[in-house]
C-alpha cells in the first residue's frame, strides 16, 4: 500500500549498459484494487533529479459480501410485530449486477402484502412474525462471479399460541372415569410459562379451573377431569402467557363421551407380482381413510385370508398395509378394522384377486356379515 518498498524486483542491463529495467514481481489481490504502483529511478550522480511514473490498479475480484441487522437492532430481543431491517453490504470489481436474498435456505420473493419488501442491498420485514425466524443470507454476483454471505439467525420473540396451529380437537372421555386432559403451546421465550384453564359455559362465559388442580410441564399443561353426568361434559380452555404477552385465543378441547371408533372408509387395494424364491407371488398394498376415532387413540388392524387360511393378520398405527407372499392369481378375502380402548368398529370387508390393478370396499357388519362387496 501507501509508501510500502516493494523488493520482488529483478533489474536488467540493456543497451550495452547504458539502460536499466527493472520488473516487479507481485502478487495481486483484491486489496490491493486501487493501490498506486510508483516506479522512481534516480542516477547516483544526479540524486537530486529522479524519474517516476506510476500506475493505478485495478482488480476485477468476486464480491465480498457480509450481511448484518440494521444498526438499531438487537438480534436477541425481536419482537413479533416489530419491523426488522436486514443490510447486504458488499464489496466488488466491477460492480455487482445482481442481489438475491434467502429465508432458511428458499428464496425470499418481494411481497409487499405480505411485509416482505426486497430493495436491492436491504431487505425489510415489517409487522415481523414467528413464521420470519429462521436463518438468512444475501448472495451477490459480478462478471467474476458469485458469493453468499455469512449466516444471520433471527428468533421472533411471542407470546404463546396453539402447538402446531392445532386450535381444537376433541377426546373422548369415560363417565366416572378420571381423564387427562392436555394442551401444549409454542413460545419463545418458552420458560416461566402462566397457564389459565377454564371451562366454556353455554352462555359464552368461562369458568375458571381452580389453580391447584392445573399441572405444568414447560410448553404443556395438563388437568384431570371426571365426568359423572351428561353435563360434565363440553370445552374446555386453555390458555398460557410468558414475558412477551398473553395468548390471544385460547386452545379448546371438546369432551365428549368415549366410544368405539367409526368404520375405516374408502379402502382399496392395489396387487403387485413379484418373484421370490422361484415362486411367483403377490404383494398386495392396502390403503383406508381413518375414520372418527370416538375421542379416543385409535389403531387398524387388517386380516387377510386366501383359499381359506389367515395369513396375514397386521396391526397399525396408520390404515396402510403392505401384505406380501401372496399367491398370484388367487382370490383374497381382506378385512379392515379400527380398534381403541373402548372397542372396535364394525369392519371393512374387501373381496379382491391379486391379478387386480384396483379394488373398492364396502362396510360390512361384524354381526351378519352383511354388505360384501366383491371386486
Amino acid at each position: 500500500r501507501a509508501h510500502t518498498r516493494l523488493k520482488q524486483v529483478s533489474y536488467a542491463l540493456e543497451g550495452g549498459g547504458n539502460v536499466t529495467s527493472a520488473t516487479l514481481t507481485l502478487a495481486v489481490t483484491r486489496d490491493l484494487d486501487g493501490a498506486t504502483l510508483v516506479c522512481t529511478a534516480a542516477n547516483p550522480l544526479l540524486p537530486h533529479a529522479p524519474l517516476a511514473h506510476s500506475v493505478k490498479l485495478d482488480v476485477f475480484y468476486t464480491p465480498v459480501v457480509n450481511l448484518s441487522l440494521s444498526r438499531h437492532l438487537d438480534a436477541s430481543i425481536i419482537k413479533e410485530g416489530q419491523d426488522v431491517i436486514l443490510e447486504c453490504s458488499v464489496r466488488a470489481n466491477p460492480a455487482i449486477h445482481r442481489v438475491d436474498w434467502y429465508h432458511n435456505g428458499v428464496e425470499v420473493v418481494h411481497r409487499v402484502a405480505g411485509g416482505v419488501i426486497v430493495s436491492g442491498l436491504s431487505l425489510a420485514l415489517r409487522k415481523i412474525r414467528r413464521s420470519h425466524s429462521g436463518s438468512y443470507t444475501c448472495a451477490a454476483t459480478n462478471i467474476q462471479g458469485r458469493n453468499t454471505s455469512n449466516v444471520v439467525h433471527l428468533e421472533v420473540r411471542h407470546a404463546p399460541v396453539c402447538a402446531g396451529g392445532v386450535m381444537h380437537r376433541v377426546q373422548g372421555a369415560t363417565r366416572g372415569t378420571p381423564t387427562v386432559v392436555t394442551c401444549r403451546v409454542e413460545a419463545l421465550p418458552a420458560h416461566t410459562l402462566t397457564w389459565e384453564w377454564a371451562w366454556l359455559v353455554e352462555d359464552g362465559s368461562e369458568l375458571p379451573l381452580a389453580d391447584e388442580d392445573i399441572r405444568c410441564d414447560g410448553l404443556a399443561s395438563s388437568v384431570v377431569v371426571t365426568p359423572l353426568t351428561p353435563a360434565d361434559y363440553g370445552k374446555v380452555l386453555c390458555r398460557a402467557s410468558n414475558v412477551i404477552g398473553r395468548q390471544l385465543e385460547s386452545c379448546v378441547v371438546t369432551l365428549v363421551p368415549a366410544g368405539p371408533p367409526d368404520t375405516p372408509t374408502n379402502c382399496s387395494a392395489t396387487s403387485t407380482d413379484a418373484a421370490q424364491d422361484d415362486a411367483h407371488t403377490s404383494s398386495l398394498t392396502v390403503i383406508c381413510y381413518e375414520g372418527y376415532n370416538g375421542g379416543l387413540p385409535q389403531e387398524f388392524l387388517l386380516e387377510a385370508w386366501q383359499e381359506g387360511t389367515l395369513v396375514a393378520n397386521i396391526t397399525s398405527e396408520y390404515p396402510e398395509w403392505v401384505v406380501d407372499g401372496l399367491e398370484s392369481g388367487s382370490g383374497i378375502t381382506l378385512r379392515v378394522t379400527a380398534l381403541n380402548a373402548r372397542g372396535r368398529s364394525d369392519a371393512l370387508r374387501l373381496e379382491a384377486h391379486t391379478a387386480s390393478a384396483q379394488h373398492r370396499a364396502a362396510p360390512e357388519s361384524e354381526s351378519d356379515g352383511s354388505g360384501v362387496a366383491t371386486m
